[in-house]
């Protein structure tokens, strides 16, 4: 191994790593183990693989249905309508790119922690969806900075990494308020069956549409992102900046508002179920889990006042096959060519 390919290695995983390294300072309540940690940041790398086949054979799929929209130019390239060029590119980044990273994302995420006894705080659904989502942005990475060289090092470093971060942000809050309701459905059961209550009207904590909102908002997002990245025009470049800098403000206070509210999951459920079952207040065993105050969860999440996704908009960042060729900024890996169907690329970004 040369020293060179030592400083390219160092270049595409330092900036996850400077990353993952703030999150875990972020861990206020209590620190996760470094075992877990590592074992998402590597799940996060593996699924680049899966990730890249599925978008490679759903984009094979795409371009079969957009081949009708195809005209040939005056200079005899192969290029799409304009309405099929702007909608060929809605469906890849959102419907394509977003679902299949994302949905890798929160899959390995879930698996590895929905059951986990570390988890017990507010802010480690941020933790574990973050070293995912870096896990997957060193991976890719690496790719990019071995194929585009020390300007890809440094433009991404700034946009395409951290992009993945905060796609992370925005899952976490989501996937942190779905587990608190979970604890207070599984608190509520178990009162139940103890006979301290009867199951009365009022929320219900089994929302099973928390965890789909988790995956939602970062999906839409990681779309506009790329979508910003797709095409080559000044307007598309000034809307990248902007959500850019929307991501970077919007994302970091979230992290450092959900990491100062940072307390015991357990007992936030517990605040769920006496808001819910007030008598409780009198019950020594409630009183034995302990509350928390009352955390307006609507400071990081909207709507309903828990887990349907996030107050601001947020954008972030998601790939493109199509123009992350020649595209640098963009944060996909594959292939094909923007608006053509044979690999050269008129409209890239």
């Amino acid at each position: 191994m040369t020293v060179y390919t030592i400083l390219m290695a160092a270049a595409a995983l330092l900036p996850a790593i400077a990353l993952a390294a703030y999150i875990y300072v972020k861990d206020r309540a209590e620190k996760e183990p470094v075992w877990l940690l590592l074992l998402l940041l590597g799940a996060g790398a593996l699924i680049t693989m899966p990730a890249a086949f599925l978008e490679e054979m759903l984009g094979k799929v795409q371009e079969s249905f957009f081949s009708a929209a195809i005209v040939v130019g005056a200079d005899g390239q192969h290029y799409l309508n304009t309405t099929a060029y702007y909608l060929y590119h809605i469906v890849h980044n959102f419907m394509i790119v977003g679902v299949v990273e994302e949905g890798l994302k929160l899959l390995v995420t879930w698996l590895i922690t929905r059951n986990s006894k570390q988890f017990n705080s507010l802010f480690d659904g941020v933790v574990y969806c973050c070293f995912t989502s870096l896990g997957f942005a060193a991976a890719e990475n690496v790719m990019y900075v071995f194929n585009y060289g020390w300007s890809a090092a440094w433009i991404r470093a700034f946009t395409a990494v951290p992009g993945h971060l905060f796609f992370g942000v925005l899952m976490g809050c989501g996937y942190s308020v779905w587990h608190i309701y979970r604890s207070a459905a599984q608190i509520e059961r178990q009162f139940v069956r103890e006979k301290r209550i009867l199951r009365g009207p009022g929320e219900d904590f089994t929302r099973k549409h928390l965890l789909t909102n988790c995956f939602v908002l970062p999906v839409i997002v990681h779309g506009a992102y790329d979508y910003c990245c797709s095409l080559a025009s000044t307007l598309s470049t000034v809307l990248f900046y902007l959500l850019l800098a929307a991501l970077y403000f919007f994302c970091f206070r979230r992290v450092k508002r959900v990491s100062a509210a940072d307390t015991s999951s357990v007992k936030l459920a517990m605040a769920l179920v006496i808001k819910k079952y007030p008598s409780l207040t009198q019950d020594p065993a409630a009183a034995q889990i302990g509350t928390a105050p009352e955390i307006d969860f609507s400071t990081f999440t909207p709507a309903e006042g828990a887990g349907a996704g996030t107050d601001d908009s947020v954008f972030s960042d998601a790939k493109n096959p199509y123009s992350a060729r020649n595209n640098p900024y963009a944060a996909g890996e594959s292939g094909s060519a923007s608006g053509t169907t044979d690999g050269i690329t008129p409209f890239g970004g």
